[in-house]
């Protein structure tokens, strides 16, 4: 589930990138005035009292999806880990084998540290969904 997850937030994160550049060559080519320009930009009200707020939702959304994207990438690294590991115990177990290679694990905490890293808690309850299955 992990990796459809990933694949889905990858495109909808590419759809908005899409979205934004279509909106800055709006601005870019001139139809809307210095106001107007700000005014979507900001997404502040409009002298009507009107608030486009394309460009604010979309770069809020952009932000969001990254954050998914490298949630959901690091859990799927984490997966990874687990199933060699247990990949490893069980070659052991069957074969009777000391020496075999090693999983490696990325480092992530320099990113951590940096509070580049998405909070879990963040998506504590899309891990709620799901159940273990009994191998």
């Amino acid at each position: 589930m992990l990796v459809a997850t990933l694949a889905q937030t990858a495109g909808q994160l590419n759809t908005l990138i899409v979205t934004r550049n279509a909106l800055i060559e709006s601005l870019r080519a001139g139809v809307f005035n210095e106001l107007q320009e700000r005014n979507i930009y900001f997404g502040t009200p409009d002298i009507d009292g009107r608030v486009d707020r394309r460009y604010f939702d979309t770069l809020n959304a952009i932000y969001q999806h990254t954050d998914d994207a490298l949630f959901f990438g690091l859990e799927i690294c984490d997966e990874l880990v687990r199933h060699g590991n247990k990949l490893i115990a069980t070659f052991r177990e069957q074969f009777r084998k000391d020496k075999v290679p090693a999983i490696s694990k990325p480092d992530f905490s320099k990113a951590k540290e940096a509070d580049l890293i998405p909070d879990y808690d963040n998506y504590r309850d899309w891990f709620t969904g799901f159940r273990k299955i009994a191998p």
